[in-house]
């Protein structure tokens, strides 16, 4: 009781607090553009890491894995990340990220009793194999292109489990 009331007297006669530069510029109109980015929530964990790793693809060689593989297929990446942004929930883990011998890209989560694996082979040219250990189920493959649906099991057991 003693520490409130100390607090309230510390607090006597500071019920505004004079502006700032700052709060005056967020509140009014100068700068907008600058205060709109400024406030945007940083980028998902995933979005950094992935990217991330799409650049180090872009710089491989043909023949980066000794049996001339193909060079990284920058519009594979780019699909990739369109497919992640459908699919990932705050709360989805990253998956790994693999380059394919074809230029392609493949995403992988072996997590949860749960192995998803999505080959990426160029825009709207894709894999999925789906397997769910806990539940039993047969495992699913399917190719998929700009349906995104097939993920959606797939992709709410492994965030919720």
């Amino acid at each position: 009781m003693r520490d409130n009331a100390l607090r309230r007297q510390d607090l006597e006669g500071y019920d505004s607090l004079p502006a700032t530069a700052t709060t005056t510029a967020r509140v009014g109109t100068d700068f907008p553009n600058f205060w709109g980015q400024f406030e945007a929530q940083p980028q998902r964990k995933w979005q950094v890491e992935v990217v991330n790793q799409l650049v180090k693809f872009a710089k491989l060689p043909k023949g980066w894995d000794s049996y001339n593989a193909e060079r990284f297929r920058s519009d594979a990446g780019m699909f990739a990340l369109e497919v992640l942004e459908k699919v990932m929930r705050p709360r989805t883990p990253v998956p790994q990220i693999v380059p394919t011998a074809s230029g392609g890209v493949q995403l992988e989560w072996h997590q949860k009793g749960i192995d998803l694996e999505i080959n990426i082979v160029g825009p709207y040219n894709c894999e999925l194999w789906y397997r769910d250990h806990q539940s039993g189920a047969e495992p699913l493959a399917l190719e998929f292109s700009s349906d995104f649906s097939p993920l959606n099991i797939p992709i709410t057991q492994l965030t919720n489990r």
